[in-house]
């Protein structure tokens, strides 16, 4: 490794921060790989084969700071951030099937803490799916200034309350 991946995302939010790109959006595809890189990156850095051998729950501490701040770092820019996760199949309790973030519970719980919404996104053939699963808060349609994130997000079931139906009107054959 010619630099390390803790160093190379630094960067690129510095540059992402404080240079005028043009860039309206930064997507992180897919954040699971970002995590996973990051531990690696700390165990080739202490030489070490786990976080739990710098002892003392040091080393997931690091990882925890580090995810934590990119996080942080990526909400403060500018711009519109997108992290994209896996789904895994999982069993219940009842031994039913079921879908489920890849992302481990911690991970997904801060970045789902620091995001507007989550948008499960399904293929389905030569098409895509589209739901809301989480929001912050509720959003309406008159709050969100940009076009096209307002495009995007017109298409996604769940994102905004459903707009009443004006009711129709009945008419009736009086003789």
């Amino acid at each position: 490794m010619k630099q390390s991946v803790i160093d190379q995302l630094d960067e690129l939010i510095l540059e992402l921060g404080t240079t005028n790109s043009g860039f309206e959006t930064v997507v992180i595809d897919v954040i699971d790989d970002v995590v996973d890189l990051i531990e690696q990156s700390i165990l080739i850095e202490n030489n070490i084969k786990a976080l739990s051998d710098l002892g003392y729950g040091k080393g997931y501490a690091m990882q925890e700071q580090i995810v934590r701040g990119l996080v942080l770092e990526l909400k403060a820019l500018p711009m519109n951030v997108v992290y994209v996760s896996r789904i895994s199949e999982k069993t219940d309790s009842n031994g039913n099937s079921i879908e489920a973030p890849s992302l481990k519970t911690k991970w997904y719980n801060m970045v789902n803490g620091n995001s507007d919404l989550v948008i499960r996104t399904r293929r389905i053939g030569t098409n895509y799916s589209r739901s809301a699963t989480d929001k912050r808060k509720q959003y309406d349609r008159e709050q969100i200034s940009d076009p096209k994130i307002l495009r995007i997000l017109e298409n996604v079931p769940g994102v905004f309350p459903r707009q009443a139906t004006p009711a129709s009107k009945t008419t009736t054959n009086e003789k």
